[in-house]
């Protein structure tokens, strides 16, 4: 079986966020993650691809918390039964309008393509962000953010 994999790219329109993508190939079966959900200033947004409607989806499209440094966000990717979506390098990037590029730091987490994490400065605002994985077929809308108040 050959997989086509061609980035999902989600990005910033008038405040809004709009996502497309491909993807195809075997389930995913969580790693061991080097953090913990539960701790103080982790926050866990799952993502999940719905193929019958084409849709890509957070489990929490506006997080809202305290504005202070230290904070650090987790995007876990949950695949469904056949699917392979997986974050390349670069997949959440803060939309500059508000300055959100220069107050997270984001990086993949290490051997894991289904993580995905930013250190957050705490700065007061509020954060467009888009979202980048690879798999198919094409999700469409989404407009998540960051408000730290």
């Amino acid at each position: 079986m050959r997989m086509n994999l061609s980035p999902l790219v989600i990005a910033t329109r008038s405040g809004l966020v709009w996502a497309s993508a491909l993807a195809l190939g075997a389930g995913y079966a969580p790693a061991a993650q080097a953090f913990d959900c539960t701790l103080p200033k982790h926050h866990c947004i799952k993502v999940t691809i719905d193929t019958a409607t084409s849709t890509l989806n957070v489990d929490n499209k506006t997080l809202t918390k305290k504005a202070e440094a230290g904070h650090v966000m987790h995007w876990l990717i949950d695949n469904g039964s056949g699917q392979a979506y997986a974050f390349p390098a670069g997949a959440i990037v803060f939309s500059s309008n508000n300055g959100g590029d220069t107050k997270f730091r984001c990086k993949p987490e290490p051997g894991n393509a289904h993580v995905f994490q930013c250190e957050d400065d705490g700065i007061k605002g509020t954060y467009d962000y888009t979202v980048t994985v690879t798999g198919g077929p094409l999700p469409i809308h989404l407009d998540p953010r960051v408000v730290n108040n």
